[in-house]
């Protein structure tokens, strides 16, 4: 699921945006905040009023360069002023609909062609949509073992750290032998965790307790 983040003073415009968005696109999760500074997660993007009265979004781009950004804008006046390598878009208010329905499905198709991890499976190279992976199990002697909602594939000559940093910021290593997708884990009790599309209980180390319970509430709240 991708998720975007929308930012503007007027929530009324935050509102506008965020039911074109629902009603367009599926698969999405929105929020919506009437100050950079109410910020309080990562989103895949932002749609940002670029003349924020708080905290200029030029100013915000240029700062966090690491954020993917659409601005949002009355007019175009400071369009050129604000072109930065994380900057994929411009949507003008006057034109909102078709030109936010433009942006963000190329954003979208953008952010899914990333959303892909190149696995070499016996032998050959396979593209794999990260997404659909539950969960990865390390097998012992660089054997991993990768579960999807009805397969399952074995990875050889890889570490499972390795493997992590090849998912990047999508998984979270849950115990010494187990990294799981964090948009899959849909309960946490004290004994563990439970993921969706997986009929069991995994453990979750005291070590990385603090780090799951914090992946679990950011991707659920």
């Amino acid at each position: 699921m991708i998720t975007i983040g929308i930012i503007d003073d007027k929530q009324v415009s935050c509102d506008k945006i965020k039911d074109i968005l629902l009603l367009k696109f599926d698969d999405i999760r929105v929020y919506t905040y009437n100050s950079i500074y109410q910020l309080n997660k990562d989103f895949d993007f932002v749609i940002l009023n670029i003349d924020m009265p708080d905290y200029d979004g030029i100013k915000y781009a240029k700062i966090n360069e690491d954020k993917k950004i659409l601005f949002i804008a009355n007019n175009y006046s400071r369009c050129k002023e604000a072109f930065g390598p994380n900057i994929y878009g411009f949507i003008s208010k006057d034109n909102l609909k078709k030109d936010l329905v433009v942006n963000v499905s190329k954003m979208i198709n953008r952010i899914k062609k990333h959303h892909i991890v190149n696995l070499k499976i016996d032998g050959e190279m396979l593209d794999i949509q990260i997404n659909s992976i539950i969960y990865c199990m390390y097998l012992g002697d660089m054997n991993i073992a990768v579960i999807f909602d009805d397969e399952q594939i074995i990875i050889k000559n890889k570490t499972l750290k390795e493997l992590l940093q090849l998912l990047k910021n999508n998984f979270i290593q849950v115990n010494r032998s187990v990294i799981v997708n964090k948009k899959k884990i849909c309960k946490l009790t004290k004994e563990g965790i439970y993921l969706n599309g997986v009929n069991c209980l995994f453990d979750v180390s005291r070590r990385n307790k603090n780090s799951v319970l914090k992946a679990f509430y950011e991707e659920n709240h």
